[in-house]
């Protein structure tokens, strides 16, 4: 008995640590939704160039009485670039995942409009930052994305790297793949 409790406990770890390590080497990928959960964005950073999708979910009543409705995605954009070029690197492709952080709760921003219809504006989103590195470099960077109800937005950070306190964008990659139809 002893063996065979052995024999598995080694089973279930090798075979947990070859799955993480294959989906390390192929690809990285996380979805973030909105606070209503009707709007999501697909990232994923695969074999070195970084991808994003987005859609809304629509709410499809489900056939068993008194059930939860279930969601169907609707693409409003396919697998599209992300990345840029500077005078201090090319964030467009030979990239590898450094990191993924999800934020758990809902991020609330305040601000006033002079003129509108609406004066107080209360914005809530969810946010996630993935950080990449350029590979063989010790060049990183990072994308910064805001899901909230009907709007996705993501911006470029670049840190400081070794003395340069400014850098000049020569190009920007990112695209929009609109869905056919």
């Amino acid at each position: 008995m002893k063996h065979r409790t052995f024999f598995l406990a080694v089973f279930a770890f090798a075979a947990f640590s070859s799955f993480r390590v294959s989906a390390q080497e192929t690809s990285e990928s996380f979805r973030l939704l909105s606070p209503d959960g009707l709007t999501y964005l697909h990232v994923q950073v695969d074999k070195g160039n970084v991808t994003y999708s987005a859609g809304i979910r629509t709410l499809v009543p489900n056939k068993k009485k008194g059930a939860a409705p279930d969601t169907l995605d609707v693409p409003m954009l396919d697998a599209s670039p992300l990345g840029l070029i500077s005078n201090i690197g090319d964030w467009t492709s030979n990239l590898s995942c450094n990191g993924i952080k999800l934020n758990k709760t809902p991020m609330t921003k305040d601000y006033t409009l002079r003129q509108g219809k609406q004066s107080h504006i209360q914005y809530m989103y969810n946010s996630a930052t993935l950080s990449l590195v350029k590979a063989g470099t010790k060049q990183h960077f990072e994308i910064e994305f805001q899901v909230s109800d009907n709007n996705i937005a993501f911006r470029y950070f670049i840190p400081q790297q070794g003395e340069t306190l400014a850098i000049v964008v020569k190009s920007e990659q990112t695209g929009f793949d609109f869905p056919e139809g």
